[in-house]
């Protein structure tokens, strides 16, 4: 019984009604403004803390090492000692690297499954390795904006984006119908009963990659599809994010290559 259903959930705390998306709309306005630098630990993030020369440089060698791993081992990675609230902002490492993990480029391969463009311009992958292990990999926003005028790593970073949205990506991201949530999110269609869509909702949603395009928030999940990522390791804070590594939240973020293999 459909009604029950909805009476059901409203007392669960479930009671919604989503609607059709326009990028006319103050709503979308607000959200498209709202798309800038981060905050935590963001000069770590976007290689402009002092240690950030020293990436990939293992044992005070002068060319770059990339260390090929898997997200199972990086799962495994420890913390430091004074990081392991895996749960916890860790303000002494605000411009501070976790050593040697932090300063380690790494590679791996692994299935993307979702996709999250973030608040602070991250294209956030959510990646799963051969054993179904979660992590996620960041592609910072190549934008002098977000990571400053005079980042070396800016053209790498810009090679990245362009790599991954290829054509098939982005045909991938077209056939995901979105709609926003009554707290404002942009999800897939099928995130909501259809019963509780509002007429709009249904006869006109946005597609993910209108919403990547326009610089729009929003998560989806995609067909998987496997990639070579290369990147910088990095210890996030535990918070419920897509894919993340629950273990130790470790990313790589940034990303500075990537390749689809299928």
């Amino acid at each position: 019984d459909a009604q029950l259903s909805a009476r059901i959930k409203a007392q669960c705390g479930l009671s919604f009604a989503a609607v059709a998306p326009t990028l006319a709309s103050a709503a979308e306005a607000s959200a498209a403004a709202a798309v800038k630098p981060g905050k935590e630990r963001w000069p770590v993030k976007t290689g402009r803390d002092s240690h950030a020369g020293d990436v990939g440089l293992a044992e005070g060698g002068r060319a770059p090492v990339i260390v090929d791993t898997t997200i199972e081992e990086l799962r495994r990675l420890l913390r430091p000692d004074n990081m392991q609230d895996v749960g916890a902002n860790n303000p002494e490492f605000q411009e501070k690297r976790a050593v040697p993990v932090e300063l380690t480029i790494w590679r791996i391969s692994g299935f993307v499954t979702a996709v999250k463009n973030e608040a602070d311009g991250d294209l956030h992958l959510a990646l799963q390795g051969e054993s179904g292990d979660t992590m996620i990999a960041e592609s910072a926003r190549p934008d002098a904006v977000f990571l400053g005028k005079r980042n070396p790593w800016l053209p790498a970073l810009k090679k990245v984006r362009a790599a991954i949205e290829d054509k098939q990506f982005m045909a991938s991201l077209a056939s995901v119908s979105l709609v926003r949530s009554t707290q404002g999110e942009l999800v897939p269609q099928g995130s909501f009963d259809s019963s509780r869509l509002d007429a709009a909702a249904l006869a006109a949603p946005m597609s993910a990659a209108t919403a990547l395009k326009s610089g729009l928030k929003f998560k989806a999940r995609i067909s998987a599809r496997n990639a070579r990522i290369t990147g910088v390791g990095f210890f996030d804070r535990v918070h419920n994010q897509t894919g993340v590594a629950i273990t130790n939240g470790i990313e790589l973020h940034p990303i500075f290559d990537f390749k689809w293999l299928t």
